[in-house]
């Protein structure tokens, strides 16, 4: 049985991918953007980021759970996983993130967790494709702002990854 939820999963998905987004700020204005370093707002992302990206991976999988139920789709099918990978990849780096943002799994993990919370990096281009591929044709008010906050944000995540690799050389 499927079920109308309209625009619901949507809304979902478009506020986790918000969140995620306000998780990348801190470290763009840090390294690019370095007048806005002090600014009480990037100052308090810079606090809250754990919390804003747990908050986005829940937000996610709320996302998930909703497409899942107004699909009637069966995830353990691989036919629905191969359908959604892009979907399913997020979600799954999303999960490594979100069960490593906090102090133990910094302590344990050391360096090993500055590699693992790199993945942020490839999410970014995987959200591209899952929105334009799963929201091709039956575009919405979320899918205009996604994409634009998205195309927005790449070339800064590009020159950040450049800016840190040539400061460590």
């Amino acid at each position: 049985m499927e079920y109308n939820l309209g625009l619901l999963p949507n809304l979902f998905g478009f506020l986790s991918l918000i969140l995620y987004l306000l998780t990348l700020v801190p470290g763009i204005i840090r390294t690019i953007l370095t007048k806005y370093r002090t600014k009480k707002w990037n100052i308090f992302l810079l606090k809250k980021r754990r919390e804003i990206g747990v908050s986005a991976f829940i937000l996610a999988l709320i996302h998930g759970v909703l497409i899942g139920v107004t699909r009637n789709l069966n995830f353990f099918d691989p036919a629905v996983i191969i359908k959604y990978i892009q979907g399913v990849l997020s979600f799954g780096i999303f999960t490594i993130l979100a069960v490593t943002s906090n102090d133990y799994s910094v302590h344990k993990l050391k360096r090993n967790w500055k590699k693992i919370h790199s993945l942020t990096y490839l999410v970014i281009y995987i959200l591209i494709w899952h929105v334009l591929d799963k929201m091709w044709g039956k575009w919405s008010v979320f899918t205009y702002i996604s994409l634009l906050l998205l195309f927005l944000i790449v070339p800064f995540m590009l020159y950040r990854l450049f800016f840190q690799k040539k400061s460590r050389r």
